[in-house]
């Protein structure tokens, strides 16, 4: 097979959502990679095999997937695959919906009926149109329509997943503790005895099934945060060093520069040099 992409790790702004569609070539591969927003995506043709944790299941048109924290996920692509993909922070689910998902997530669904498929299809369509319009309700309406997709896929009956038994279930708390105190000052000992496990296995089941060790893991986690705080604020890279759990301002430059290539305030400055030639473009675009 084919390999597309990279194991990755991603951060998502909090007031953002973002649609795609993608479209992959047979026997592609989308390697596992994991996020910490949530996440959905409809397929709209194709075939393949979907492995999420530790199970898996054949997809194929009308197989929708929904993905909470630190869900692992990739896809293999044994027919040409297209999808269109949601990418969305906390603050857009429903509180009811949110308590559904965090329960039961991943949430998989098949929609074989060509009626609710067209439906669905026109929904999704109808909320990525609706994403660049402004107007005083248009939050408000957006946060509707997206809801209103969320409580379509989870009153549908869920697909048996097949368990493989390669990850266990305990790894993906451990996951999510990290993302959720990734600001503090973590060590892998301290977390292999919170999760009753010895930090010799714990670290072995980083290497097994993320392909990369505890401590690069908390830095992608951290420098990605770092990346978020540069674009969105005007925090001094001493603060976001601090917010990120990293102590040492000097350090924090020495990683985020091994990553990114660049310091943390030429990544600002560049962030911001994007930022306004797009939003002068998009001015251009409406005279």
């Amino acid at each position: 097979m084919k390999k597309t992409g990279y194991y990755e790790y991603k951060s998502f702004p909090e007031t953002q959502v973002i649609c795609k569609e993608k479209s992959f070539p047979k026997f592609d591969l989308v390697s596992t990679h994991w996020h910490t927003y949530y996440e959905f995506h409809m397929i709209l043709s194709g075939y393949g095999v979907h492995v999420v944790n530790d199970s898996s299941y054949h997809y194929k048109k009308g197989n929708i997937a929904l993905f909470s924290l630190s869900d692992l996920h990739r896809l293999e692509i044994h027919e040409p695959t297209s999808l269109i993909n949601f990418e969305f922070p906390k603050s857009m689910i429903d509180p009811v919906a949110l308590n559904e998902i965090q329960k039961n997530a991943p949430i998989i669904v098949q929609i074989d009926d060509e009626q609710e498929f067209e439906q669905l299809k026109q929904m999704l369509y109808e909320f990525k149109d609706e994403l660049d319009k402004k107007g005083a309700l248009q939050k408000e309406y957006i946060y509707h329509l997206f809801n209103r997709i969320l409580f379509f896929l989870l009153k549908h009956k869920r697909v048996q997943l097949n368990t493989q038994n390669t990850m266990p279930k305990k790894f993906n708390k451990v996951l999510s503790y990290i993302q959720e105190h990734f600001s503090e000052d973590l060590a892998l000992q301290q977390i292999a005895a919170l999760f009753d496990l010895t930090p010799n296995y714990l670290g072995s089941l980083f290497h097994k099934n993320l392909g990369i060790g505890f401590v690069e893991y908390l830095q992608r986690l951290r420098m990605d945060h770092a990346k978020i705080l540069l674009k969105q604020t005007d925090l001094s890279a001493t603060t976001i060093s601090s917010l990120c759990g990293i102590n040492s301002s000097s350090y924090f430059a020495k990683v985020f520069k091994k990553y990114y290539n660049m310091t943390p305030e030429d990544y600002r400055k560049r962030a911001l040099s994007k930022a306004a030639a797009a939003a002068r473009k998009k001015e251009e675009k409406s005279d």
